[in-house]
């Protein structure tokens, strides 16, 4: 196995390493923590745009996507005992299916998907895979890619190189005095053989200063207190000092220099968020609208259908009927219309008579008037004879003429 590109460039985020982050709201929360991860699942390195990928080992490429919402570009191989992940990839040289040997070139870095940055991210992974060891079976490939890197355990009576102690935290340059590493108190001595290795040997007991000052029990606990309480704050501003160095470590590595450049991404996407939020509100409201106009649309349809079955059985009542009366005349349902409109034009025919006549009798009615009322003056003028008044009487009055 080898690094997936040729040259050096510097770790930006190691495996295993935590993130924690706040929200607008100022609530802090774990970043990996959000995919099950207890921390980061591979190792980020600064590689600067158009940098060569290589294959890190052999293997098919399994997969050969783009995933906006982590690794953007990014490359799967595998092999029988081994599988990586290259990801935030500008190009993709290979395809799912290819073949490929350690040290061939399979794409293109620069800083696509969940990215801030220009960076590649190297996961590996060993078969049989324990997707249960909290990096969904993800594991730190340094000790692998480099054994020299590996931090050896303290014994007893073995050798390191300067590099092996410089990497366990010890003062190789001391090998005189006492040195305590992980609980281990020891001192390191020459090696015979020409100074340039070290060893540890067996611990070395210190002997208690003693003193001519004698304290109380009280003064002594004391003592013990305030010595507990140091070790308490130094464990303490240890820890922030470790929180710190960690968060500062990822922020470097997403490219945020100042913690109001994270909380103004974080704002840009909460302002966006409530974009799409007010955006659905409002479609569903329209679809609500919508809603009611096809469920008045199916009332009104409702009673359309209604009012015309109602109106099928009235046409089936008026067809009875003209049966009905076609068999009473002696003729066929088609001739009824026929009759109904000879009924109609004698019923038209008749009306228009009745309204002649009418206006022939009121004339006559106002004639007679008229006559009466020049009789009615003449007879109020002069005497009229009895044979006039029942010429009079006759025409206008009950008198009957009789025979003699």
């Amino acid at each position: 196995m080898r690094k997936p590109f040729e040259g050096n460039f510097p770790i930006s985020q190691t495996f295993g390493n935590k993130l924690f982050l706040k929200n607008a709201k100022d609530i802090e929360y774990d970043v990996y923590a959000q995919w099950g991860l207890n921390g980061h699942n591979g190792i980020d390195y600064a590689c600067p745009s158009g940098t060569p990928i290589l294959a890190p080992h052999h293997g098919t490429v399994i997969e050969a996507n783009f995933d906006s919402g982590g690794y953007g570009n990014y490359i799967k191989i595998e092999n029988d005992n081994e599988g990586s992940v290259l990801a935030h990839l500008d190009s993709i040289r290979v395809q799912i299916g290819f073949e490929v040997k350690e040290g061939d070139i399979i794409g293109i870095s620069d800083n696509t998907g969940a990215s801030t940055g220009p960076h590649l991210h190297w996961g590996y992974f060993q078969k049989p895979r324990n997707r249960q060891n909290g990096f969904d079976g993800y594991m730190d490939q340094l000790p692998i890619l480099n054994p020299a890197m590996v931090i050896p355990p303290i014994e007893d009576g073995r050798e390191y190189t300067t590099d092996e102690l410089k990497r366990m935290g010890i003062n190789h340059n001391e090998v005189t005095q006492p040195q305590t590493v992980n609980g281990i108190t020891f001192k390191l001595e020459d090696n015979k053989h020409g100074g340039r290795f070290l060893h540890v040997v067996k611990p070395v007991v210190l002997t208690p200063v003693v003193t001519s000052k004698m304290y109380t029990e009280g003064e002594y606990l004391t003592l013990q207190k305030e010595r507990d309480d140091a070790l308490a704050m130094l464990k303490t501003e240890h820890d922030n000092y470790i929180e710190f160095h960690t968060k500062y470590s990822a922020f470097a590595a997403l490219g945020y220099n100042e913690a109001t450049d994270v909380t103004n991404t974080i704002r840009e996407y909460e302002i966006k968020l409530d974009g799409v939020k007010k955006q659905l509100t409002t479609q569903l409201k329209q679809n609500a609208d919508l809603a009611l106009i096809i469920a008045n649309k199916n009332t009104e349809d409702t009673t359309a259908i209604e009012e015309g079955i109602k109106l099928g059985h009235e046409l089936t009542e008026v067809k009875d009927h003209l049966k009905k009366i076609s068999k009473e005349v002696g003729t066929n349902p088609e001739n009824i219309f026929d009759i109904l409109q000879h009924i109609k034009n004698i019923k038209t025919m008749a009306v228009k008579a009745f309204t002649k006549g009418r206006e022939e009798y009121k004339k006559g009615l106002v004639d007679a008037n008229k006559q009466k009322e020049q009789v009615n003056n003449i007879n109020s003028k002069s005497s009229i004879s009895s044979g006039v008044e029942w010429l009079v009487d006759f025409l206008f009055g009950t008198k009957e003429v009789k025979n003699t």
